[in-house]
């Protein structure tokens, strides 16, 4: 197996049927960093978490350069990728941010865990549960402690500076000094959008509040709001298993009758009703009517790929077709790159109009990566190919 990596590197395991390493070639298929490594990931910025077997079995999340150079101290185990050059370290069970250019700490190694998973948030938090208390708190980008960890569990903190916090099994809102503003009362609660509005749920009834905490919607019981308000102010709802769409101000814009609502982008929500895939609009009106096999909008070109008699292409939002259905599978549309493509078992490329530029030969193939080059296999051979379509095996690996 191997993947590309936005350095021109490329993870490969040796042919070691016993005891398979991995290390890293490049673009040429020359290693450039030596096959010793239980795990590898991809480069980011320059560096990648590897997993190295210790003489006593333990495992070592390492932090390595392009060029196999230890990037943080080996003596720390590395957690995760916080933001650009921070990382998380463990030291001996607790856990710090290191800036891996100057090796120094930005957050001294002594919390239980910080909670990587959107690095710090808009008021330039970030969440930490204390080693000695088993509580929530923040702390800020100097490695102070913002706010005393002193809730059950917490959420993030939004541009309007307010953020979900549990404490005895009620959820209300505290602001930026820890205080709350909007009193534990819900049984949930959860994150505000940038406009100030919240779902919270009391009992099994669900509500809308905004940031004073006053009800645009009282917690009833017709239906649950199941998502988060998005960037158009929608939240999905659902009823006896068919999904609607409400407002900020608890407005029902589409009553539950779909299937399924997808998520919203620049092109619409795809909707799946009896079977059918379609498009709605923000306001619930029917752009494409629901009549494919499949649809969806994920793609950030504002194009949908779509099925119908087993067969997928591309349209746009106005159903007029940019790619024909000719293909097996297609990958993520492109402008500046090749398209994946599949017939059969076998894998190739095409541009924008759906010209073959690569025949479908390779067993399996991935997107181009900004070296231009794509991973593929052919004959049970693994290597790269380039735009034009030339093979290059990587010799003495899979």
């Amino acid at each position: 197996m191997s993947y590309c990596t936005e350095d021109g590197l490329t993870a490969v395991m040796v042919k070691d049927m016993v005891n398979g390493k991995w290390g890293y070639v490049n673009t040429e298929g020359e290693i450039v960093i030596e096959p010793k490594y239980e795990e590898v990931s991809a480069f980011h910025n320059g560096y990648a978490i590897v997993v190295l077997r210790e003489l006593n079995n333990n495992r070592k999340h390492l932090l390595i350069d392009t060029s196999g150079n230890y990037a943080i101290d080996p003596d720390y185990d590395v957690v995760s990728e916080f933001d650009a050059n921070l990382f998380v370290i463990d030291d001996n069970g607790a856990e710090g941010i290191i800036d891996v250019k100057n090796g120094s700490f930005v957050i001294e190694p002594e919390f239980d865990h910080i909670l990587t998973e959107r690095g710090f948030d808009e008021k330039g938090l970030v969440r930490m549960s204390s080693r000695y208390y088993g509580k929530i708190g923040y702390i800020d980008k100097s490695g102070k402690i913002a706010i005393e960890p002193l809730f059950d569990r917490a959420g993030y903190f939004r541009k309007i500076g307010l953020a979900a916090a549990e404490v005895g099994k009620k959820w209300g809102y505290i602001n930026t000094s820890g205080e709350f503003v909007i009193e534990p009362k819900f049984d949930e609660a959860y994150d505000f959008n940038d406009n100030g509005f919240a779902r919270v749920r009391i009992n099994n009834d669900y509500g809308i509040i905004n940031e004073f905490g006053e009800y645009m919607l009282a917690p009833q019981s017709d239906f649950f709001i199941s998502t988060d308000f998005d960037e158009y102010g929608l939240a999905l709802i659902e009823s006896d298993r068919k999904d609607g769409i409400i407002n900020e101000t608890g407005e029902v814009v589409v009553k539950p009758k779909y299937d399924h609502i997808d998520v919203f982008n620049k092109s619409g929500a795809v909707i799946e009703l009896d079977g059918k895939f379609g498009l709605i609009d923000t306001s619930g009106n029917i752009v494409i009517e629901p009549k494919y096999d499949y649809l969806d909008n994920y793609d950030e070109s504002g194009f949908l790929r779509f099925c119908t008699n087993k067969k997928y292409g591309y349209i746009n939002e106005n159903d007029e077709i940019v790619i024909e259905p000719e293909f097996d599978f297609i990958g993520e549309y492109d402008e500046d790159e090749f398209i994946r493509i599949q017939n059969g078992n076998k894998f190739g490329y095409i541009d924008k109009e759906g010209n073959t530029v690569i025949e479908p030969i390779f067993d399996t193939a991935a997107d181009f990566g900004e070296t231009g080059l794509a991973n593929v296999t052919l004959e049970g051979k693994y290597g790269y190919t380039d735009r034009q379509g030339n093979f290059m095996p990587i010799k003495d690996y899979y």
